[in-house]
């Protein structure tokens, strides 16, 4: 996962894909709240707080298997599967509801549609020579 060292506000608060990929329930903590999430389940959260449980589950994925936390070769690959690669097949993608975007007939959806479209009329100016 490619890291930055600062994100701007919009970014930190996009809501990305979390997946607690390990064995067993996984536990992140934020301030002074507690969620808990289940081994194999996905949960969407803003950006700053699954950056923050991602690492802590690294970490203790990696030191469950006893092996270097710290380098960038062996959290990469888990910080992938961990972080909103997330991705539905077409059968799953058209059983949600709520997926489907009316496209106006021009192929691109209007604006503010409640609002009326005024039309002035074009004047042509007259260039002298």
């Amino acid at each position: 996962m490619k890291k930055k060292l600062f994100y701007t506000e919009a970014e930190s608060l996009e809501i990305v894909n979390f997946t607690n990929i390990g064995a067993e329930d996984f536990e992140g903590c934020w301030g002074k709240s507690r969620e808990i999430i289940p081994a194999g389940k996905t949960v969407p959260l803003p950006m700053f707080k699954a950056m923050s449980f991602c690492k802590h589950l690294v970490d203790a994925l990696l030191m469950k298997e006893g092996k270097d936390y710290g380098s960038d070769l062996m959290r990469e690959p888990l910080e992938e599967k961990i972080m909103g690669r997330v991705k539905l097949s077409e059968a799953e993608s058209e059983d949600l509801p709520g997926m489907e975007v009316p496209v106006a007939e021009s192929g691109k959806e209007d604006e503010f549609p409640e609002v009326k479209k005024i039309e002035k009329p074009v004047k042509k100016s007259k260039k002298s020579k």
